[in-house]
């Protein structure tokens, strides 16, 4: 991203300064996640906030040179963005899609969801799973290109997580992103069978992009999470069955979130691997 430049603000002149039409529209849709970046952020503050005050009984208070180092740093985005509009002007498509990625792939370095309280992270992963998206997003677009995809910062890998039929409340239509789950799913899935559970794969859509062009068969998210449930279990008992079982562990707590969701509202799904 340009330096200072909001993601907001970047978007604004990229939607209308691309060539491509499909670029524009990609870049007008970035737009409305990057709006929406910045509504989240600002309710992840004020829940951070609420948090610290229910677990200490006094809110954080900034200091004084906290508060002048934002009223500094607004100042000089606000300076930024009137020189750079031009330049963004003067970009490629290509180029923007670079910048774009970059910009995103930098927001999931900076928010890691391990990093907050125990009280934090669930909204913490709503927002890792609204960036993950959102560089999927471009992903799409460098294959339709025919564009080398840029090399990941912030890591790459199968993203094994659950799609939904229809949008889930606080969720979307794609859950969180579990980047430890695919490498072991064949090892989860022979610790499920002899805990006597559905294997995680027997929910899993092979076909995820649709190149198939197969009916998904889409399942009750009360019958994976017996299956999440007992996996977490089995690997608290057995914590050398799979590779890497703490973070595996932490992603079946976050699959088990997302299906809980669902299942509250009625609303069926399936597993998908996505990069």
């Amino acid at each position: 991203m340009f330096a200072h430049m909001s993601m907001a603000t970047f978007y604004e002149v990229a939607s209308r300064t691309a060539k491509s039409p499909a670029v524009r529209a990609l870049m007008t849709k970035l737009l409305r996640r990057a709006r929406q970046t910045e509504r989240l952020q600002e309710e992840f503050t004020r829940r951070i906030v609420e948090n610290r005050r229910r677990r200490e009984g006094k809110a954080p208070k900034l200091s004084k040179v906290a508060k002048e180092w934002q009223r500094e740093a607004a100042e000089d985005a606000r300076k930024a963005s009137e020189g750079e509009a031009e330049r963004i002007a003067k970009v490629s498509d290509d180029g923007l899609l670079r910048i774009a990625f970059i910009g995103w792939d930098m927001a999931i370095q900076i928010h890691n969801p391990a990093d907050f309280h125990e009280d934090d992270q669930s909204f913490a992963r709503r927002i890792d799973r609204h960036n993950r998206q959102s560089l999927r997003l471009l992903k799409e677009m460098f294959r339709a290109r025919g564009l080398p995809i840029p090399e990941l910062g912030s890591g790459g890998g199968i993203s094994f997580l659950a799609a939904f039929r229809r949008a889930v409340p606080d969720v979307g239509k794609l859950g969180t992103d579990c980047m430890a789950i695919e490498p072991v799913l064949s090892a989860l899935d022979q610790l499920a069978e002899k805990s006597r559970l559905r294997p995680l794969s027997r929910f899993v859509n092979h076909d995820a992009h649709g190149l198939l062009e197969a009916k998904p068969e889409w399942f009750e998210a009360a019958l994976a999470l017996g299956t999440v449930r007992g996996l977490r279990e089995a690997l608290e008992r057995s914590p050398r069955a799979v590779k890497n079982a703490k973070k595996v562990a932490q992603d079946l707590r976050t699959l088990e979130e997302d299906l809980e969701q669902a299942d509250r509202n009625g609303i069926r799904f399936h597993f998908a691997m996505l990069d």
